[in-house]
């Protein structure tokens, strides 16, 4: 039976190497197609990441900004001989492949090299294991080795590959697993990556944590053996075997976090089209002050503790010297669902400044027709009263960036235009700086009013079908001066 096999194994072998020779002069290398690349969504500072839009978790990095001992990490483990051979092939990992293709053993040694794996991932060849298949990897992986330099093909397989937790490449790879950016990772950090690639299930410390620390400290001893490291980096990074199950998409597209997401991608139409924002890997630089979103999340989970499970909030703060918009809390319900700072409500007293300016001969933001109004709304109105009945749209959007750097869009803030008499402006101010509103039946309550730099309006209501709001903690029914003032006034004081 040996005997059978090893004939059979070396007659398949010589035809694949016949068809790789016939196939070299006849197949021509295709243009590699540019891989879908995750667009991301940060905060003001440029420093937090606040939503993702993607098809697939992936962000493009120039080799350069991975550091070399994740670079030696991944050949060492992938393929040893990468920086000296000089056709991209192996022929005794073909051999391994090829017996196993005889066997029909998928455990029998793929034998792809880094330059192949590249060639079948980049390309999308079948994952048939199949003759023809193989035979038309090697072509290709031969072809690309006399036209891109070990650098190109380096940086290519990185930005290429699969490392699980539905990660692909190594700089989304470094954010699902340690929450850093690439350039950050330690060699031991580097070195868990690398070991998930051959099997990104198997070898992913948080499902299979003695196997992903016995593949690792394989992939040490070779590393050190080969003189990448010293004998003393024998430290396994523990901590990603603690991190959270769910991916970094999964995270930013749940909670207030994805409801901001769709709140930003609307207003992106017209900026973006849906292939390019999840596809083209842009940098969506927002007005949002992490502190200040952070702020009204915080100020809303501590008012809404203990209360029925039905009541949610919204938390709409806006800049009104610029319409900036500093913090947006929609509720938690995640990306998809109702936006609950973006959703018409009654407004009750609420809306009494705007019935007033209208009577003193300005022009009523927004329009008074409506007996219904929505948080963002209410901010903004607000907004105009703070500076002097002078009106800005307000946004969301302050910069939007190519992955090559290019500044698709930059957004200036607007001079503003007069909507209320200035002899109007003093009576509002007296009277709207903070003014609670309760709807009839108690279904809404609102705490809405400015400050010198902030314009902030608090809505509190059902998550669901309208109801009498009663407050958990006191008995008595939910008004304007209640929870939602305290979620104001709580997210003020912090604001300082």
């Amino acid at each position: 039976m040996i005997r059978w096999v090893v004939r059979v194994g070396a007659g398949v072998l010589i035809g694949v190497l016949a068809l790789v020779v016939a196939g070299f002069h006849a197949v021509d290398l295709p243009p590699f197609p540019d891989q879908p690349q995750t667009s991301t969504a940060v905060s003001a500072d440029g420093r937090h990441p606040l939503a993702l839009f993607a098809t697939e978790n992936r962000q493009r990095v120039p080799l350069g900004r991975v550091p070399r001992h994740v670079q030696d990490a991944v050949v060492t483990a992938e393929d040893a001989g990468f920086w000296d051979d000089s056709d991209g092939v192996s022929l005794s990992g073909i051999g391994r492949a090829v017996l196993g293709l005889v066997r029909r053993n998928a455990g029998s040694g793929g034998g792809s090299t880094i330059t192949q794996q590249y060639v079948r991932n980049a390309l999308d060849l079948t994952r048939e294991r199949s003759y023809s298949r193989k035979a038309k990897e090697l072509v290709l992986a031969g072809k690309l080795a006399r036209t891109a330099s070990k650098e190109e093909i380096l940086e290519g397989y990185l930005n290429t590959i699969y490392f699980g937790r539905g990660a692909f490449g190594i700089q989304a790879a470094a954010q699902a697993y340690f929450g850093r950016d690439v350039d950050e990772l330690t060699a031991a950090q580097g070195a868990v990556l690398a070991a998930v690639i051959k099997d990104p299930t198997n070898f992913d410390p948080r499902i299979r944590p003695g196997s992903a620390r016995g593949r690792w400290q394989y992939l040490i001893d070779r590393m050190v053996a080969s003189g990448y490291l010293s004998p003393g980096s024998r430290s396994f990074p523990g901590t990603v075997a603690r991190r959270a199950s769910a991916s970094a998409r999964e995270a930013l597209r749940s909670g207030w976090r994805g409801v901001l997401g769709g709140r930003i991608e609307r207003e992106l139409d017209g900026v973006l089209t849906e292939q390019q924002l999840y596809t083209g890997g842009y940098t969506i630089t927002t007005t949002l002050d992490w502190a200040d979103q952070q702020r009204a999340a915080r100020a809303v989970a501590t008012h809404l503790r203990g209360q029925d499970p039905r009541l949610t909030a919204a938390v709409v703060a806006i800049e009104p010297s610029t319409g900036r918009v500093t913090a947006y809390y929609g509720g938690e319900a995640g990306y998809g669902y109702l936006d609950q700072a973006d959703t018409a409500r009654l407004a009750a007293e609420t809306y009494w400044p705007y019935v007033l300016a209208a009577r003193l001969g300005g022009s009523p933001v927004p329009d008074t027709d409506l007996p219904t109004v929505s948080p963002f709304d209410q901010a903004s109105g607000y907004a105009t009263f703070a500076d002097d009945g002078l009106a800005r749209e307000p946004y969301f959007v302050q910069r939007v960036t190519a992955p090559d750097g290019t500044v698709v869009r930059e957004r200036r803030p607007s001079p503003g235009y007069r909507v209320l008499p200035s002899e109007a402006t003093g009576v509002l101010a007296a009277h709207a700086a903070a003014r609670p509103g309760t709807s009839d039946g108690n279904t809404n309550a609102w705490m809405c009013g400015f400050t010198a730099d902030r314009a902030v309006a608090v809505w509190v209501g059902s998550s669901g079908d309208d109801f009498p709001m009663r407050d958990a903690r006191s008995g008595e029914r939910v008004r304007g001066e209640g929870i939602p003032a305290g979620i104001w006034s709580d997210y003020l004081a912090e604001a300082g």
